[in-house]
């Protein structure tokens, strides 16, 4: 297998899980926001104070509910373009890429920059479980995210940033 073929199943499977997470959450959202709206209380008739203070609360409570749900799409939005862009500079590194000196100068550049926005929210991330651990409460549910910018990330600088990207092995290709 060539070493920029490996290097795109690499990038493009953080990319397509972080795709897929952004398209559940802003799938999420909506249904959320369905769910606040239909909480929406019917208008009394003539009403106590009683009945007048339990709408006004049911009415507010349904509005924080949407205004929730639509934070959830929103963020839900920018995690998906966030993978989308990352599937983009994947496959376009892979386009580009050809053993001579300028296409693998372009190569090179163009998966630098998806390194860079695939690791982002990593040390953010580091940060965030750090102190978590620190305070005996440990968030264990960013290990997974973590290892899956980190570990293909390091795979992929090795073999872009080394002579293994312009080496391919026809042994190795036929195995």
């Amino acid at each position: 297998m060539k070493a920029a073929n490996r290097n795109l199943i690499l990038l493009l499977a953080p990319a397509l899980l972080i795709a897929a997470a952004g398209a559940l959450l802003f799938a999420e959202g909506g249904s959320s926001f369905r769910a606040a709206q239909n909480s929406m209380p019917a208008l009394p008739g003539s009403a106590g104070d009683v009945e007048g203070y339990a709408f006004l609360l049911q009415f507010f409570g349904s509005g924080i509910g949407q205004l929730a749900a639509l934070a959830l799409q929103v963020i839900g939005f920018l995690i998906a373009g966030y993978g989308v862009l990352l599937l983009v500079l994947s496959v376009l590194g892979r386009v580009l890429y050809k053993p001579s000196a300028g296409r693998l100068l372009a190569y090179r550049i163009v998966t630098g920059l998806q390194l860079a926005l695939m690791l982002f929210p990593v040390p953010w991330l580091a940060a965030s479980f750090f102190k978590s651990a620190l305070a005996f409460a440990p968030q264990t549910e960013l290990v997974p995210p973590l290892v899956l910018l980190v570990l293909p990330s390091v795979f992929v600088i090795r073999t872009t940033y080394t002579r293994r990207i312009r080496e391919d092995h026809p042994a190795q290709e036929q195995a």
